[in-house]
């Protein structure tokens, strides 16, 4: 299974066939543990008449040692895949620039339209940058913790940028702060965004849902 895998990924990077090596190993070790894993689990099925969850859960509590280090070698062989990403398939350029030229990259262009600079540290100077730039800004419920300070910031954001988002799981607005965040809080949320705007929470809703779909090329079932 490892010679096949290392054969089809030289094959379909011929230009790094130096990774083709590097897969070959990785998958090696990787088919080596689960196979450990495997006959593990069978054996305990079969002698002991366990389900496959079971046998795996007990063969972990019973062999901690042994198990582990199999888990630490997968650990590495992460490692190392990164290490065959940097070191193959990395891609930089560089060149000097004026302003409106572009350098191509990846099949990418990356034009230099300018540079400035902001001061500051409360991040009024970054807001400004991106809303310059026509940048979205998303509130989560963030902006119901007692200890959240940047109310200036929810003044500075024009209707037409304006969202709002849950970040699940984490970030669940006041009062269900705590618990595992879900969409269904998002009226806590567009609640407080409203009272710092001065406005509606019906007024934020269709603000952001109008906004959502139009960043996101979505189209509403309402």
């Amino acid at each position: 299974m490892s010679l096949l895998a290392g054969g089809l990924w030289a094959y379909g990077h011929r230009q790094h066939a130096g990774s083709a090596l590097a897969l070959w190993l990785v998958s090696f070790v990787i088919l080596s543990v689960l196979f450990e894993f495997g006959k593990g689990v069978q054996a305990r099925m079969r002698n002991l008449g366990e389900s496959a969850l079971a046998a795996l859960s007990r063969l972990l509590a019973r062999s901690r040692r042994r198990y582990g280090g199999y888990l630490v070698h997968l650990g590495v062989v992460m490692v190392a895949l990164a290490f065959v990403g940097d070191a193959f398939f990395k891609q930089e350029t560089q060149g000097p620039l004026v302003q409106g030229e572009s350098l191509n990259l990846a099949g990418y262009s990356l034009r230099y339209e300018g540079l400035r600079q902001y001061n500051g540290s409360d991040g009024r100077e970054v807001l400004e940058a991106g809303l310059a730039r026509g940048l979205h800004v998303s509130w989560s419920g963030m902006i119901t913790f007692r200890n959240w300070n940047a109310g200036w910031a929810v003044a500075l954001v024009p209707d037409e940028l304006l969202l709002v988002e849950t970040d699940a799981p984490y970030l669940a607005p006041v009062p269900n702060r705590g618990k595992r965040n879900e969409p269904a809080f998002l009226p806590a949320t567009a609640a407080k965004l409203a009272e710092l705007r001065g406005s509606t929470p019906e007024r934020i809703a269709a603000l952001t849902t109008a906004n959502a779909e139009r960043l996101f090329r979505l189209t509403s079932n309402v």
